[in-house]
C-alpha cells in the first residue's frame, strides 16, 4: 500500500490551553506534557477532531461531505461502512518556545534534543535536513556547558549585551560557529512557516537560539503564561473559591506535526494517497483554525504551513526523492 507523508508545523497566533484537566497544585488548569521530557505537546486525537471539525464546515454545502470525512477522518458511529481512516497524525511536538528576554524582548528557544527529533521523523515522513546533522555537532558542547547559548549574528545582534544574552534571570554566554548551517536552518524553517510574511521570517531567524536540553526542559516548565480567571455572580461581586489558574503555552510557540495519507480501500472519491493527501493540503493550508480548550475567549489561535513531502512503502517507509 502507497502512503504520502510530510510535516505540518503548527505556529500559535495566540496562547494555547492543550488541558490536562484539574489538578490540586498551585496551577489548576495545567498543559498536557510529555511524561518523559516534561515539553508540552498537542495529542493527534485533538488535532484529527480539529482537522474534521474544520473540513466539515468547508465541505457542508456538499453532497459528498460526509462521504469524503468518513475517507479521511474515519467514522463517528458504528452504522454503515467502518473505517478509521486514511489520514494518520503523530502528535503535534514542540520546536521552539518564545522567553523573555532582557535584550530585544523575547528569544525563541529550541535545543539539540528537539532537533534530533525533527531530524528522525523528517527522516521518516519528509526528507533528511541536510543542515541538522552538522548544527548538532556545533551544540555539542552545550552538554556541558549548561551556561551557554548559540547564536548567529543577527540574533547576537538582537538579543545579546556584553557577550551574553539574558533570558528570564539567567545570563547565558553567547557562542558563533563559523559552520553557516544554524543559519541556513533558520532560513529554511522561517520559510517554510512564514513564506507569505518577510517580517515574520525575519523576525524568526533574528529570535532563534539553541539552548542545552537542561535549560530548554526548564525554560518550558517555568517559562509558560500563566493567566489568573475569576466568576463574577450578583450584583458583580466575586464568587467565593472561583479563582483559577490556567497555564498556557505562549503565543509565538511552533509545533511540528508529522502525518501521512494512505491510499483507500475504496476508490472513491479519491483514488490514491496522492488524493487524500492533495485534499487535505487544499484545505489546511492557509487557514487560521482553533486548537485546545477556551475558544471563547481567543485562546489557541493557530496557522499551520505543509514541509514537503514524501513516498513511503508498505511499512519501511523509506523516503523516494
Amino acid at each position: 500500500m502507497l502512503a504520502k507523508s510530510g510535516m505540518l508545523w503548527m505556529s500559535c497566533i495566540t496562547p494555547l490551553h492543550n488541558g490536562a484537566g484539574e489538578t490540586v497544585d498551585y496551577i489548576d488548569r495545567p498543559i498536557i506534557r510529555e511524561r518523559h521530557t516534561g515539553l508540552p505537546f498537542v495529542q493527534s486525537s485533538s488535532l484529527k477532531g480539529v482537522f474534521r471539525a474544520h473540513c466539515k464546515t468547508k465541505w457542508e454545502t456538499s453532497t459528498q461531505c460526509e462521504h469524503k470525512l468518513n475517507i479521511l477522518f474515519g467514522t463517528m458511529d458504528n452504522t454503515g461502512d467502518k473505517n478509521i481512516g486514511f489520514l494518520d497524525f503523530v502528535d503535534a511536538y514542540l520546536f521552539t518556545m518564545p522567553i523573555r528576554s532582557l535584550v530585544g524582548g523575547y528569544a525563541l528557544l529550541t535545543c539539540p534534543m528537539v532537533l534530533r527529533r525533527l531530524q528522525q521523523f523528517a527522516k521518516q515522513y519528509t526528507h533528511p535536513i541536510d543542515m541538522i546533522d552538522p548544527l548538532m555537532k556545533i551544540t555539542r558542547d552545550l552538554a556541558t556547558h549548561q551556561d551557554h547559548v548559540l547564536v548567529t549574528s543577527a540574533s547576537e545582534n538582537l538579543l545579546a549585551y556584553k557577550g551574553k544574552v539574558f533570558l528570564e534571570e539567567y545570563p547565558l554566554k553567547a557562542y558563533k560557529s563559523e559552520n553557516p548551517a544554524f543559519k541556513e536552518f533558520g532560513d529554511l524553517i522561517g520559510n517554510v512557516v512564514y513564506s507569505d510574511d518577510d517580517s515574520m521570517l525575519k523576525d524568526f531567524t533574528d529570535r532563534l537560539v539553541v539552548v542545552s536540553d537542561t535549560m530548554f526542559t526548564y525554560f518550558t516548565r517555568f517559562g509558560t503564561e500563566i493567566q489568573a480567571n475569576i466568576r463574577i455572580g450578583k450584583n458583580g461581586v466575586t464568587e467565593e473559591g472561583s479563582l483559577r489558574y490556567s497555564e498556557y503555552l505562549p503565543q509565538e510557540s511552533l509545533m511540528f506535526i508529522p502525518f501521512q495519507a494512505r491510499c483507500p480501500f475504496k476508490k472513491d472519491p479519491y483514488a490514491s494517497a496522492n488524493d487524500v493527501f492533495d485534499a487535505f493540503k487544499e484545505i489546511i493550508t492557509d487557514e487560521r483554525l482553533q486548537v485546545g480548550g477556551d475558544e471563547t475567549t481567543g485562546k489557541g489561535i493557530v496557522t499551520f504551513a505543509l514541509h514537503g513531502d514524501a513516498i513511503s512503502q508498505n511499512k519501511k517507509y523509506e523516503v523516494q526523492s
